[in-house]
């Protein structure tokens, strides 16, 4: 299956690869069977007036986003996994199956909350290689962190809403609320034994020292327990005037120009007069490197 043959209200995904294509021809192929596959049941949905538009993963509602990181040329997208006919709480386990990931502490969290979306797919292509997500929905009032235990999530005034599982046993929290300096110099603290480093990477993509609130922050734990990155994250309509701006900020921080030319052609497309930059974001790994990210509408 090809992206030709999706719902025509998708015509946006196949025309943000056809821009990628000639920078990442390899990994765009790939992304279009995966994307064709995942997105089959939108296509084929009992609703195919509205099935391409009540997505809330982006401000459009078309079930696709995008995203892009400064520390590597690959292509990343995340998708819903199911037509709006399907309940929310199967969608993780779709989700699951299709990464062919163990996320069985989302489903206990999911158990009895309320939902509003599921869960999501993520995928990632880098060469000859895909890496599959899933991103579990993390319902109001519930405790993410029974399964967790660590301590650089103690004493967090941060309401988790996302927790993503990856294929090598990486699980990565996402939460918003008060994050200020102090919260996340303590959380590098704890992580990595030092303070600065993330504050200072966002400062540098803001183009000033002032951290807005409220934030959202990510916290990365692998496979053995240990702090991978940590994440600090804006919504780029808040914090730039416009999309040009936005990318002058990436563009700041990343040098390397086939990664810049991968996000213009991920950016590019039709202006609908809506923001197609959604949160944007400043990381810091366990080695100390950082790096920048955006998550991007395809039009």
């Amino acid at each position: 299956m090809t992206t030709d043959v999706l719902h025509p209200g998708l015509a946006p995904v196949a025309r943000a690869l056809d821009r990628v294509e000639p920078i990442l021809p390899v990994e765009t192929a790939r992304a279009r069977a995966r994307l064709a596959d995942t997105l089959s049941p939108i296509t084929q949905s009992v609703w195919p007036e509205t099935s391409h538009r009540l997505s809330l993963l982006t401000n459009t509602g078309i079930p696709v986003e995008f995203s892009w990181s400064s520390r590597h040329t690959a292509l990343r997208w995340t998708a819903e996994v199911a037509g709006p006919e399907v309940p929310k709480a199967d969608r993780l386990a779709i989700a699951s199956r299709l990464a062919g990931v163990d996320a069985g502490w989302l489903e206990d969290v999911q158990a009895g909350g309320h939902l509003r979306y599921g869960a999501w797919l993520g995928g990632r292509h880098d060469g000859h290689s895909d890496e599959l997500k899933v991103y579990g929905e993390l319902p109001s009032g519930v405790s993410a962190l029974a399964p967790l235990r660590h301590p650089v999530l103690d004493d967090l005034d941060v309401q988790w809403r996302i927790g993503g599982v990856a294929s090598n046993g990486t699980i990565e929290l996402y939460g918003r609320g008060n994050i200020d300096r102090a919260v996340i110099d303590r959380c590098e603290r704890i992580a990595f034994g030092t303070t600065g480093g993330l504050p200072d990477a966002a400062a540098q993509l803001l183009g000033h020292p002032e951290l807005p609130r409220p934030a959202l922050l990510s916290v990365a734990i692998d496979g053995d327990g240990g702090v991978e990155a940590l994440t600090w994250f804006g919504f780029a309509e808040r914090l730039f005037p416009g999309l040009d701006e936005s990318l002058a900020a990436l563009e700041r921080s990343c040098p390397d120009e086939r990664r810049m030319q991968l996000l213009r052609a991920l950016a590019a497309g039709t202006d609908d007069g809506q923001w197609r930059m959604g949160l944007i974001g400043a990381r810091l790994a366990a080695a100390g490197s950082t790096s920048v990210q955006a998550a991007i509408r395809p039009s």
